[in-house]
């Protein structure tokens, strides 16, 4: 069963599962927005949650609708096709052979029977995109396993429509985008060490960037040129709404434009009267927002919510981070 949350103009799908994170997505082409919540997830929590990532799901929509649009390829004659960031032109050529693919300075040539399709000739250049990964994923696998000190047990290369790769902390897999091939190979890299430090971090915490930032410095770089998104557009220079634990265990919300440095400000007295009151106090979770208004705004919904319904909201800030 699932049900719907209405923000503006943005209808959010809301559906519970047995599962232990929250997942929010914006799904292309038309920037459809789902949220899948663990089961005992209350709406008005999933709502809260959802306000608070107001300004990431309109980022993913405006850039959704700004995006070039590859033309369905149709693996004719002289058709353009990227591979490692370049691009070369298509030779297709119908032999009574096994099909195979090869490739020259500028130039791919696809030989398939005669009378094979546009499917078949799609099928024939996505498995050879698949053998092209296999000869560079594990190399890089393995320069970067002694470096993070962690161990990929497998890894897995399949069609992803929303994400350049994923984790699986438990399994110690990594699962990675074919259309990475298109790509160049130091960011095919950025993407294979990203998802190795969630064998470290699973979640986009403070701790993650820290790594990601020790082991690859020019992240930033990486990230904004396989996304197409320009630098400024970094989440932890907006606002932030926070949640504190006070020594007497008792939840506050408040919003700022640096966590940390108002969690010191907090723990040395010169904040709020109330957690001045009840130091020390710890940072449970924080989330970014749009702007000071929408921080404003869901503070004010965090605070109506119960104790209870903040620690499954913290829960959701971390995963979702």
């Amino acid at each position: 069963m699932s049900e719907t949350i209405q923000l503006g103009e943005i209808a959010i799908r809301v559906t519970r599962k047995d599962i232990k994170n929250v997942h929010l997505s914006v799904h292309p082409p038309d920037g459809r927005v789902t949220l899948t919540a663990p089961s005992a997830t209350r709406l008005d929590v999933a709502r809260a949650y959802a306000i608070s990532r107001l300004g990431w799901i309109r980022q993913q929509q405006e850039k959704l609708k700004n995006q070039p649009r590859e033309t369905p390829r149709r693996f004719i004659e002289r058709e353009s096709h990227y591979l490692w960031g370049r691009r070369h032109l298509l030779s297709v050529a119908y032999r009574e052979a096994k099909p195979s693919v090869s490739l020259d300075h500028k130039r791919i040539t696809l030989t398939v029977r005669p009378g094979s399709d546009s499917t078949k000739r799609a099928e024939v250049m996505h498995e050879w995109h698949k053998s092209l990964l296999h000869e560079i994923v594990p190399v890089l696998i393995k320069k970067w396993e002694p470096k993070l000190k962690v161990h990929v047990s497998s890894y897995f290369l399949q069609r992803m429509k929303t994400k350049w790769g994923s984790c699986n902390p438990r399994q110690g897999h990594i699962r990675l985008n074919t259309e990475l091939v298109k790509k160049p190979k130091d960011l095919i890299e950025y993407v294979i060490v990203h998802e190795m430090v969630h064998l470290i971090e699973p979640v986009h915490s403070d701790r993650f960037i820290a790594i990601l930032q020790e082991h690859y410095p020019t992240w930033h770089e990486a990230r904004a040129e396989l996304n197409e998104l320009p630098l400024s557009a970094e989440v932890w220079k907006q606002w932030f709404v926070y949640m504190l634990r006070c020594s007497n265990g008792c939840l506050y919300t408040g919003i700022t434009t640096d966590v940390q440095g108002r969690l010191k400000v907090h723990n040395a007295g010169k904040g709020s009267a109330y957690v001045r009151a009840h130091r020390p106090a710890k940072l449970v979770a924080f989330t970014a927002s749009e702007n000071r208004s929408s921080a404003s705004r869901l503070e004010y919904s965090v605070k109506s919510l119960s104790r209870a319904q903040k620690i499954v909201l913290a829960r959701m800030w971390k995963a979702g981070q």
